[in-house]
């Protein structure tokens, strides 16, 4: 079953900040990083247990995963997949 993302407003910022940061050095960079991004986000739904489990000193931590963004491996993605039970 494929999920829904959900970006905290921290992540959107971040993602804002690096496409500044690509963008000053070459148009295409930033471009092309979205396009990754784009690309790893939908593998991360079709696959969300995907990625390295990371460790925390904090337990409430200790279910959120790490993938790099495709082409662009030293931006990573912090994911956590949260089941929601209906009633």
């Amino acid at each position: 079953m494929t999920m829904r993302l959900e970006h905290l407003t921290l992540a959107k910022l971040d993602v804002a900040e690096i496409v500044d940061y690509l963008s000053a050095r070459r148009v295409s960079s930033a471009e092309r990083f979205l396009e990754c991004l784009e690309e790893s986000y939908e593998f991360l739904r079709d696959y969300p247990e995907c990625g390295a489990a990371m460790e925390f000193d904090n337990p409430r931590l200790n279910d959120i995963r790490v993938w790099p963004v495709s082409d662009f491996r030293t931006y990573l993605i912090f994911s956590r997949v949260q089941r929601k039970l209906f009633r």
